[in-house]
């Protein structure tokens, strides 16, 4: 048995942000870390001023408690600048990543080498850059609207310094996980006629988005395609992620009867519809299943490439709590409809999804390891184009 008397968690109430990660408390056991008890975190290699909270949680305010890293040549503690912690109950540390690696920032009691009282573990990784191509697509005539992204961008210019910019809110969630979605400079103009929409439709269905990332001129094979429309026929979905996996599960393969010496290419890529502001953490949820975060089917579980969530209702068995509300990739469809107010900010602002990606590692949840799943994917051959 072990008691905990401190805590950790994160250190902004808001939209992710790199330098706010969340931190990972589903319990303190760890099968990729047997040796390790406690939360833990990751960031970039590289990012100063991170920051954290820190909880007396089953202490006294009176007890002199320092913070201390066991490794600061890889993240060092830079507030509090002497380690020892005020008396508040919560309180903010700030530390830098100097080096990829692994350290723990352990609480210390009555002195710096005091008795420890907990342990956050932090994980710094090495940057990882996903190539990304941008396209704005027109379909059959009609482009993208004015009204972009919540923005209004009425000339091009516009439109492509708004897409750059979503796609940098994007990465704030993915950054504290070493992986930084790295556009090329060009923003390609991409029009996308007969041959990828042969009904001539402006809006697009599912099966026709598809063929169309499938056979769309400008595509890139040592990128993620994201193709960016005004508008398709897929209710109110407003963005798509297509890993290289389910396009080959789904024989989303165009064109479906080539002549000879026609090249067939897989639907891969990330979809976005640009008619109105969505938020970034949705498209890095979109991100998470190009990335293979839903794509399970060891240890018997159904094979799955999209997250619904869970719905509550009456059933003891679903896992309804502070965790499921704010993962990411498993978003609980409770989340604004509690009747506690209270359990409608998880730390992302009220209503709001949250950006929370798995780190541990266990038997009983199939689902986690996420940080780690994330880059072993992109890391993997046949990750781009196909």
């Amino acid at each position: 048995e072990r008691i905990y008397m401190v805590e950790f968690g994160r250190a902004k109430t808001g939209s992710p942000h790199m330098k706010f990660p969340d931190v990972d408390n589903i319990g303190f056991q760890d099968n990729g870390q047997p040796n390790e008890h406690g939360p833990v975190m990751s960031i970039m290699n590289g990012l100063k001023d991170v920051r954290v909270q820190f909880y007396r949680a089953e202490i006294s305010r009176s007890a002199p408690l320092y913070i201390v890293s066991t490794d600061p040549t890889v993240a060092k503690i830079t507030g509090p600048a002497s380690g020892q912690l005020g008396s508040d109950l919560a309180q903010t540390i700030k530390f830098s990543a100097l080096a990829a690696g692994r350290a723990a920032f352990e609480v210390r009691y009555q002195w710096q080498d005091g008795p420890v009282l907990g342990r956050l573990y932090v994980q710094v990784y090495q940057r990882k850059n996903i190539a990304l191509r941008l396209h704005l697509v027109t379909v059959n005539g009609a482009g993208n609207p004015t009204n972009f992204f919540g923005k209004n961008c009425p000339h091009l210019a516009d439109q492509q310094a708004r897409l750059k910019w979503f796609i940098q809110q994007v990465n704030h969630t993915w950054i504290p996980h070493g992986i930084y979605l790295q556009p090329e400079a060009t923003i390609y103009n991409t029009v996308w006629g007969a041959a990828q929409i042969g009904s001539a439709s402006v809006s697009p269905t599912y099966n026709e988005l598809v063929m169309g990332g499938a056979l769309s001129p400008n595509r890139s094979a040592a990128s993620i395609n994201v193709y960016v429309l005004g508008q398709w026929t897929m209710g109110t979905t407003m963005a798509l992620g297509v890993p290289v996996k389910w396009a080959k599960q789904q024989n989303l393969l165009y064109p479906v009867a080539p002549g000879p010496g026609v090249v067939q290419h897989l639907s891969n890529a990330v979809y976005l519809r640009s008619s109105q502001f969505v938020e970034p953490v949705i498209v890095a949820h979109e991100f998470g299943h190009y990335m293979e975060l839903c794509s399970l089917a060891n240890n018997g579980a159904v094979q799955q490439w999209h997250s619904t969530g869970d719905s509550v209702g009456g059933n003891p068995g679903v896992r309804d709590d502070l965790v499921s509300r704010r993962r990411m990739m498993y978003p609980i469809v409770s989340l604004q409809a509690s009747s506690f107010p209270w359990r409608n900010d998880v730390g992302y602002g009220a209503g709001k999804t949250g950006g929370f990606i798995s780190y541990r590692t266990l038997a009983q949840d199939i689902t986690l390891g996420e940080s780690s799943r994330a880059r072993n994917a992109a890391a993997g051959g046949n990750f781009y184009a196909v």
